[in-house]
């Protein structure tokens, strides 16, 4: 099985070249649809509202807890430090996900695959560009 990082600033096209790829029969996983499914888990929701501020939280219809991304991303994304502060919190949870995808008990989920495209926008930051980290 081949694995490609497709990785890149904003607009820069990473979307265009990983669903190119797909509609070849490469398997498509983003990174950033992983890192919004992790930011449900309760210990992260916990890591994100003390770290950014317990108003980030609301509640939706049916009372489950979610991030206001909105305002998260203010907060986040206000200075280097603050962004770094939230990759330390996501990036692990994104990593290990990956990680099972890739090589671990999902892995399954991928078999009859020879070829998939990883989306992720800060391969730099989540220290995926270091190959023993996976």
């Amino acid at each position: 099985m081949y694995v490609v990082f497709v990785t890149g600033g904003l607009a820069s096209g990473k979307k265009t070249v990983c669903e190119l790829l797909h509609s070849w029969g490469a398997t498509y996983l983003d990174a950033d649809a992983i890192a919004k499914e992790e930011q449900e888990h309760p210990a992260i929701l916990s890591l994100l509202a003390e770290t950014f501020g317990k108003d980030i939280i609301y509640f939706d219809d049916v009372d489950k807890p979610c991030v206001n991304r909105c305002l998260l991303a203010s907060r986040a994304f206000a200075s280097k430090d603050e962004a770094n502060k939230l990759n330390a919190i996501m990036w692990p949870a994104v990593q290990e996900r990956l990680a099972d995808y890739l090589v671990g008990g999902s892995c399954q989920l991928l078999s009859g695959t020879d070829f998939v495209v990883v989306e992720i926008a800060l391969l730099y930051e989540s220290s995926m560009n270091d190959a023993t980290n996976i």
